[in-house]
C-alpha cells in the first residue's frame, strides 16, 4: 500500500466518522400510530423522522377516487383539489371501498395520536378525483387531472390506479415529468411477470417514473403483485399486504388495505420525505436515490422480479458517492472532503478556532447537505512515521545501485515497490477484495566534482534536505537517523516526502564554502498533495576542525497551499510565498561526540483563493528550532547514538478569516458563517527524541528509536505521543 493510499484511507475513515452524527443519528422513537402500521418499520422511516424529515409541506397529487375531506387523519394535510368526475372543487371520496382515502392515509395521515400515521405525515395532499365510485375513469378526466396536478405545483404524483392508457394520457405524463414531477405507478394486481400497460410509460419519463410492486410480511413478492420483467430498471417494491390506513366510511375510519395500490403510496411518501430533507434535489435525483438505496431482494442486483429491491428510507437518507465541502460564498465549486488536510504549523489553530464555527456543510454526489463537525474532519500532514507507514515498509521490495562514472562523478539509483497482494476491507459495506499492484517508486542522484572548488548534485524523487545541514558531517558523529530531521536541515525547502532538486557548491577557502540549491516538489497535486518551488543559499563556515556554522537564506513558493496543507482542498490558497532565514551550528566536543543546533524563521505572505475557507490571511511569522547531541562508540566501537530536543515548525504570529459553509437552500445556494482566527497556537509542541544503533559482525545494523511528543501538532488537547521503533537493516 502506498503512502497516498494509506493517507486516503485514513482521511476517508475520518470523514465517515465525522458524518456519523447525521447519517447514523438516533432514529425517532416508535409510538402507537407507528406500531400499528407495520409497513413503516420495514422501510426504515424512523431514521428520517429522527432528523425531522417528515414531508414538511411537500405537495403530493393523488389522482384517484378523491379523499374523504373531513377525515381527522387526512383533513389537516389537504390542499385544494378538483373533482373532474363531477366537475366541481369538492373531490370527496364516494368510492365503495374508499380507495383514494386509503392511499392518502399511507402517504400523509397526520400524526395526531389517533388511528394511523403516514410515511410523510407533514406532506400535503392535492386530491384530484379522476375515478368514480366504481373506480372507473374517463380518458379526458385523466388528462385534465394530470395537467391540474402539475399546474398546482405537485412535486409527486401518485397513480395507484389501473385501466387503459392512450397516447394522449402518456403525453400528458411525459409533460408532467418534463416539469420535474415524480410519477409513481402501481405495478398491478394480476400476478403477471410484467407491470400493467398503463405503468409502462415510466420508461419514457426521463428518470422521473417509478413502478411499485408489493411484498408481503416476509418480504417475498406478494402473490397478486405483477413483477418487473421488461421494466426492472424503473421498478421497486414496498409493503402491500394488510396495511393499516384511513378509509372513507366515517370521519375517523381505519381499515386494512392490500394491493400494489397500497405499496405505491409508500414510495410516494418516501419521495416527499427526501424532498423535505433535501429541497434542492430534482425529481430525477430523488428517483435515482430511491433506486440506489433499495435493499436488494431476489437475484443479486436489479432483477426481473423485484427490480431494484425494497424501499429503504433509512439508506436513502445516507450520503452517497464522494463527499465534498462546498466553497464558501456559494461560488459553485467544491472540494473533496478527503482534502481537509492542513500542515502541522497551523493545524491546531484552525481546529481550535473552528469550534467557534463547529458545524460545516458536507455535500454528497447529489448536492445533499449534511452537517459534520469541522474540527473532527481535519487531517494533519504528519512528518513522523506512524504504524501504517511502518507496516507498509515491511511489504516493500527495495533495491539500490551505485555506479561510479568517469572522472569524479557517480550515479546512485534506488527503488521501492509494494508486493502485489489481495486485501479486503469493510467500511460499513459488504466485504470486497481488490488486487493491488504498485508501480515502482524510483529515486536517482547524480553527484560529482566540476573542478577543485566546484561540486554538484542532481536528485530526482529524493530527499532534497540532505545537502543543507551541518549535522551530517563526514566524521560520522552525526547522521540522519533522527525522525525530526527537517528541523535541523532546511524546513522551508518544501513539505513533500521527496522532490527533484539540484545544488551546486563552491569552496571559497578551506574555511568557507557557498551552496545554492533549487527544489521542485510535486506530490499528488490533483488530490491533497503539495506543489512548491524553493531556492536556498547557504554559506558554511569552518573556523577550525571542531566547529561548523551555517547561515541560510531561502525562498519557498507553495502553489495552492501553506505550510504543507492540501493544495486543492477547502483550506487551500492561491499561493503562499515564504522568505526564510536559518542559522545552524555543530561543535565536536570530543573525538566521539558532537553538539549541534538550529534555528529557522520565516515570513509568509499569502494570496487568497476564491471559495476557500481561509481568507484574508495576514503576514505570517513562523519558526522552528532544536538542539541535540550525537556521537559514536558509547558502549562499543561500532555503535552510534543521538538525543535531540526540538520544536517543529509553527506559526508564531498571524491571523486569517475562517469562512465555514453551513447550509444550502432549495436553489442550491451556499450560506456561510465567518470568524477571525489567530493562527498561532496557545501551546507549542516539544519533541524529545533518542536513538541507539549498533552494527553486528555480519554487517547488519540494529536500531532503537524513541520519540516523545508533548502537545502533538501544537494541540494541548491531544494526549502526549510516545513512539518506539526497532529497526533492522541488512545489506546483501
Amino acid at each position: 500500500m502506498s503512502l497516498k493510499n494509506l493517507f486516503s484511507s485514513a482521511v476517508a475513515l475520518m470523514v465517515f466518522l465525522g458524518l456519523a452524527d447525521f447519517a447514523h443519528s438516533a432514529p425517532a422513537e416508535p409510538f402507537p400510530e407507528f406500531e400499528s402500521q407495520g409497513g413503516l418499520g420495514v422501510i426504515g422511516v424512523l431514521v428520517p423522522w429522527g432528523e425531522g424529515a417528515t414531508g414538511g409541506g411537500v405537495p403530493v397529487a393523488l389522482l384517484d377516487t378523491g379523499v374523504r375531506l373531513d377525515h381527522v387523519d387526512i383533513g389537516p394535510n389537504l390542499l385544494p383539489g378538483f373533482d373532474f368526475v363531477n366537475g366541481d372543487s369538492s373531490p370527496n371520496d364516494d368510492s365503495l371501498i374508499g380507495h383514494g382515502t386509503q392511499v392518502a392515509g399511507i402517504i400523509a395521515a397526520v400524526r395526531n395520536g389517533f388511528g394511523t400515521v403516514g410515511v410523510a405525515y407533514d406532506a400535503k395532499i392535492i386530491p384530484v378525483k379522476v375515478q368514480d365510485r366504481e373506480q372507473i375513469r374517463r380518458n379526458n378526466d385523466m388528462i385534465a387531472g394530470i395537467d391540474f396536478a402539475v399546474a398546482n405545483g405537485a412535486r409527486i404524483m401518485n397513480l395507484s390506479i389501473q385501466g387503459d392508457t392512450t397516447p394522449e394520457i402518456e403525453n400528458a405524463l411525459v409533460n408532467a415529468a418534463g416539469a420535474g414531477t415524480i410519477i409513481v405507478f402501481a405495478a398491478g394486481n394480476q400476478g403477471f411477470i410484467a407491470p400493467t400497460r398503463f405503468s409502462r410509460v415510466a420508461e419514457r419519463l426521463g428518470g422521473h417514473g417509478i413502478i411499485v410492486g408489493a411484498v408481503d410480511g416476509n418480504l417475498n413478492r406478494a402473490a397478486f403483485s405483477n413483477e418487473a420483467d421488461g421494466l426492472m430498471d424503473h421498478f421497486m417494491v414496498a409493503p402491500g399486504v394488510t396495511i393499516e390506513t384511513t378509509t372513507n366510511s366515517s370521519p375517523s375510519a381505519i381499515t386494512r388495505f392490500t394491493g400494489t395500490s397500497a405499496s405505491t403510496p409508500f414510495v410516494s411518501g418516501a419521495a416527499a420525505v427526501l424532498l423535505s430533507a433535501f429541497p434542492n434535489l430534482t425529481g430525477a435525483q430523488v428517483v435515482q436515490i430511491l433506486f440506489e438505496s433499495a435493499t436488494d431482494l431476489g437475484a443479486p442486483g436489479v432483477d426481473p422480479v423485484y427490480g431494484h429491491g425494497l424501499l429503504n428510507l433509512a439508506a436513502a437518507m445516507e450520503p452517497a458517492g464522494e463527499l465534498a465541502v462546498p466553497s464558501s460564498g456559494g461560488s459553485g465549486s467544491s472540494f473533496a472532503a478527503g482534502a481537509l488536510v492542513l500542515g502541522g504549523a497551523i493545524a491546531y489553530a484552525i481546529q481550535k478556532s473552528g469550534k467557534k464555527l463547529e458545524k460545516t456543510l458536507i455535500l454528497d454526489k447529489y448536492n445533499r447537505g449534511y452537517t459534520a463537525n469541522l474540527p473532527d474532519l481535519i487531517a494533519v500532514r504528519e512528518e513522523f512515521p506512524g504504524l501504517e507507514s511502518l507496516l507498509e515498509s515491511l511489504e516493500m521490495e527495495t533495491g539500490s545501485l551505485f555506479v561510479p562514472l568517469t572522472g569524479n562523478h557517480a550515479l546512485a539509483m534506488s527503488y521501492a515497490t509494494s508486493q502485489p497482494r489481495t486485501r479486503s476491507a469493510t467500511m460499513g459495506h459488504d466485504p470486497f477484495e481488490t488486487e493491488h499492484e504498485e508501480v515502482p517508486n524510483w529515486a536517482m542522484s547524480l553527484t560529482g566534482n566540476l573542478g577543485p572548488r566546484w561540486a554538484y548534485a542532481l536528485n530526482m524523487n529524493a530527499n532534497p534536505r540532505r545537502g543543507f545541514s551541518v549535522t551530517g558531517e563526514a566524521d560520522g558523529l552525526t547522521d540522519y537517523a533522527f525522525l525530526g530531521e527537517a528541523t535541523f536541515s532546511s524546513p522551508y525547502l518544501g513539505f513533500g516526502e521527496s522532490a527533484n532538486s539540484a545544488n551546486i557548491r563552491y569552496r571559497l577557502s578551506q574555511q568557507l564554502d557557498v551552496r545554492l540549491g533549487l527544489t521542485a516538489t510535486e506530490d499528488d497535486v490533483d488530490d491533497y498533495g503539495v506543489s512548491s518551488d524553493a531556492l536556498v543559499l547557504q554559506g558554511t563556515f569552518h573556523p577550525h576542525d571542531r566547529a561548523t556554522f551555517a547561515l541560510q537564506f531561502g525562498q519557498l513558493v507553495e502553489h495552492g497551499s501553506m505550510f504543507g496543507g492540501a493544495s486543492a482542498g477547502p483550506f487551500s490558497v492561491d499561493k503562499s510565498d515564504t522568505t526564510a532565514v536559518g542559522i545552524s551550528g555543530r561543535v565536536r566536543l570530543s573525538q566521539n561526540t558532537a553538539l549541534f543546533g538550529s534555528y529557522n524563521r520565516g515570513v509568509t505572505r499569502v494570496s487568497d483563493r476564491a471559495g476557500s475557507m481561509i481568507q484574508d490571511v495576514s503576514t505570517l511569522y513562523s519558526e522552528s528550532y532544536g538542539i541535540g547531541l550525537s556521537g559514536r562508540s558509547l558502549f562499543r566501537r561500532d555503535d552510534s547514538f543521538g538525543f535531540v530536543v526540538s520544536r517543529p515548525m509553527c506559526v508564531a504570529a498571524g491571523n486569517a478569516r475562517l469562512d465555514v459553509p453551513t447550509s444550502i437552500d432549495s436553489g442550491g445556494r451556499i450560506f456561510s458563517e465567518s470568524a477571525r482566527i489567530d493562527l498561532s497556537p496557545t501551546e507549542q509542541e516539544t519533541d524529545l527524541e533518542a536513538y541507539y544503533k549498533v552494527k553486528a559482525k555480519t554487517g547488519a545494523e540494529y536500531g532503537l528509536h524513541v520519540l516523545f511528543r508533548d502537545n502533538p501538532h501544537h494541540n494541548a488537547e491531544l494526549a502526549n505521543d510516545v513512539r518506539m521503533y526497532i529497526t533492522y537493516v541488512s545489506r546483501f
